[in-house]
Formats: structure tokens, C-alpha cells, sequence
């Protein structure tokens, strides 16, 4: 049986040289663990360390390929509901998804039911009744009303988000939370996962600008990065450790009131 290149070099090479060889993987892996962490999303621990996701996954086929969910309505990141995909077959299993509008905001159903703590088929049996979507959401005798605080928990979880981030905090609580002893509040499970996020995008930031003073780090028989590939990357992960940062002020701000 042959062994592919790319097991063999998740096998035998270190990290940086592993990095350096498929960048593209290891950005398209990087992205994917960023989304993971503003959606509060669960990765699988075989997607955790870049060798085994390219051991998993394989290269990136095409820089138009990215890591896409099999099932929009499966949020975790694993082997067996991910794939490659480009902009074309995203589209065609997108499409297979079922989005509702309510009040202005378009989520999928799933997105819809975890933000109202419903069962999925519940929403899907008054779709099928032909319920206009604000029914389908939020029942006939809620039509036309705002969302009360009984019905979107996630605010009083995570207030200092927007609605959106705040269910999906609120899904990524309950997924990695539940049965610890003790369980971390909502703020400290928060201010882990930003921390660790801005952990990780300091030691990509360092490594990049690193590569625009020695271009030698990376191995010479790879096409060599110019500054024009490597500056963007690092403005947008600056951006990125921007908003976190603010982020994680707020909600401190937010503890602060509270405990006054």
C-alpha cells in the first residue's frame, strides 16, 4: 500500500517546515479554527493540530477550495462532515439549507432553533403548515412582536454580544461546558476562547512579519512568499486582534457594572 506525500510529511517534518511546505493548507486549516472560535462552534479534536488535519483533509486542492461543512445543520468540525469545496459546490449545498427571515435577520432554521432553545422539527412542521417565518420562529400568537428574554436566553448568557454571536456563544457554552465540574460561567468560558484566539494570532502575526525580515525562513525549494501575499495576512489578522481585544474590554466593562 502506498503511503501519500502528505502523510508522510505529517509524519516527518516539524511544524514550521510542515507550515512552510502547504501554506495554503495551513491557512485554510487556520481560518477554519477562527471561524470555529467566533461561532463557538466545536472542532474535533483530529482537526485540532495541523499535521492530523492534513492527514485528514489532504492539501488544498485549489486556492479556490475551502474547508466546508457537509451539514449546515452539524456545526462541529471533523473529518467525517467536512470537505473541500469550491465557491460552486458551496453554493449547491448551501442550497440544500433552509434560511428564515424574521424580523430582518436571515439564519438557518437550525441557527433559528438553537437561538429560541426549539426542537428543529418543530420549526420544520410549521414550515411544511406554510407558517410565515416570523410563525415558523416564534408561533402564531407572537406574530409581529419582539423576541422576549424567555425566548433568546442567550442574551442574559453573553449580553455584551450581538444577538447572532451570542447565540452562537450560547451553542458553544452548552457543547463544551456541559458535565464540568465545576462549570465555568458563560464570562470565563468567553474570555478563554478570545484569550486563546489572540494567543494564536500573535504567534501568526510574529511568524509573518518574521518572514518579511528573513525570507530564508521558509524553505527554498517553495515558491517564496512576496511582501504583496504576506502584508495582507497581516492586516487582517491585526484587525482581527483588534476587535477581540475590544471585544474582551466590553465584556469586562459589562462584569464591572454588574458586580457594582
Amino acid at each position: 500500500m502506498t503511503v501519500a506525500q502528505h502523510v508522510k510529511d505529517a509524519v516527518n517534518l516539524t511544524a514550521t517546515k510542515l507550515k512552510e511546505k502547504y501554506p495554503e493548507t495551513y491557512d485554510s486549516w487556520r481560518n477554519m479554527k477562527q471561524r470555529a472560535k467566533d461561532e463557538g462552534t466545536p472542532v474535533h479534536p483530529d482537526f485540532e493540530d495541523f499535521d492530523s488535519f492534513l492527514v485528514h483533509m489532504g492539501p488544498r486542492p485549489s486556492r479556490k477550495h475551502t474547508v466546508d461543512r457537509k451539514d449546515y445543520g452539524d456545526p462541529e468540525y471533523s473529518p467525517e462532515k467536512c470537505h473541500w469545496l469550491d465557491k460552486a459546490g458551496q453554493a449547491n449545498n448551501r442550497s440544500t439549507t433552509l434560511w428564515l427571515t424574521v424580523q430582518g435577520e436571515t439564519k438557518s432554521l437550525m441557527d433559528w432553533a438553537i437561538a429560541t432553545t426549539q426542537k428543529p422539527d418543530t420549526l420544520r412542521s410549521r414550515l411544511k403548515k406554510r407558517w410565515t417565518h416570523d410563525e415558523v420562529v416564534y408561533g402564531k400568537k407572537s406574530r409581529n412582536r419582539e423576541p422576549s428574554a424567555a425566548v433568546t436566553p442567550h442574551k442574559s448568557q453573553f449580553p455584551w454580544l450581538s444577538p447572532e454571536r451570542a447565540a452562537k456563544y450560547e451553542r458553544g457554552y452548552r457543547d463544551h461546558t456541559e458535565g464540568l465540574s465545576p462549570r465555568p460561567t458563560p464570562y470565563e468560558y468567553y474570555l478563554r476562547r478570545l484569550t486563546n484566539a489572540l494567543r494564536r494570532l500573535e504567534m501568526d502575526i510574529t511568524y509573518y512579519r518574521d518572514l518579511l525580515r528573513v525570507p530564508e525562513l521558509t524553505d527554498p525549494l517553495l515558491p517564496q512568499p512576496t511582501p504583496e501575499d504576506i502584508l495582507p495576512k497581516i492586516e487582517w489578522m491585526e484587525q482581527q486582534r483588534d476587535r477581540f481585544t475590544a471585544e474582551i474590554e466590553q465584556a469586562h466593562s459589562f462584569q464591572v457594572r454588574k458586580a457594582d
